[in-house]
């Protein structure tokens, strides 16, 4: 009996070295919850391409999940409401972000993952919250539906060197899986990651997207 315990317990230390080895492997690039930022500014180390297109928001304006800020991007009838940030070049990255679209004023969202303006990897958004991603640069039909009006914690992973992305959202701490081995756009082989763009379409009514708790790791 003593020897089985002693071999269980080998084996339970051996799991958790190798989780902790894992994990290891993940190193943060960037995170950005918005808590650092001034309310009714625009996020500090994010380009907006039009002013008034970023304003960090409080409590008052929405609930945000991480923390008590988040950023709310605004379209205009000319271009997208849009931010980007660079992050350096992460051939093999995974993004984490929150995105809310409020159902009084959604419409569609990307998230993508650039090289300089250029998009490698991109999921698509509806506005009613259906889910499609970019996959070799063409849309995809719906693949799953995010509802408007609550927050929903997305995950896009990306190898430069195989070309292939998948994307996952995350419930109750389980990450669920949206699309496996979707590939880069094939118009930009051979450009490395580097940058991050969020965005809302442009209208001819004003439109709405809140963001919060931007993570980027490399692998």
């Amino acid at each position: 009996m003593k020897r089985i315990a002693k071999i269980a317990s080998l084996v339970l230390f051996a799991l958790l070295l190798f989780m902790c080895t894992a994990s290891a492997q993940d190193t943060l690039v960037m995170a950005d919850s918005f808590e650092e930022d001034v309310v009714g500014q625009p996020p500090s180390g994010w380009v907006p391409n039009a002013e008034d297109t970023a304003t960090v928001v409080g409590q008052d304006i929405v609930f945000a999940p991480d923390g008590s800020l988040a950023v709310k991007l605004l379209n205009s009838t000319e271009a997208n409401g849009e931010i980007t940030r660079a992050v350096g070049e992460v051939k093999k990255g995974r993004l984490v972000v929150w995105f809310m679209q409020p159902k009084a004023m959604r419409d569609n969202i990307n998230i993508e993952v650039r090289s300089g303006e250029d998009r490698l990897v991109g999921v698509f958004i509806t506005a009613s919250g259906n889910v499609r991603i970019r996959d070799a640069g063409v849309q995809s039909g719906n693949i799953k539906n995010l509802p408007n009006d609550q927050w929903h914690e997305f995950v896009i992973e990306w190898d430069f060197d195989t070309q292939i992305f998948r994307v996952a959202h995350i419930v109750d701490g389980k990450e669920i899986s949206i699309a496996e081995d979707a590939k880069f756009d094939p118009a930009h082989t051979g450009k490395i990651p580097d940058t991050i763009a969020l965005n809302v379409s442009k209208r001819e009514e004003p439109k709405e997207a809140f963001f919060d708790g931007v993570r980027v790791y490399s692998q």
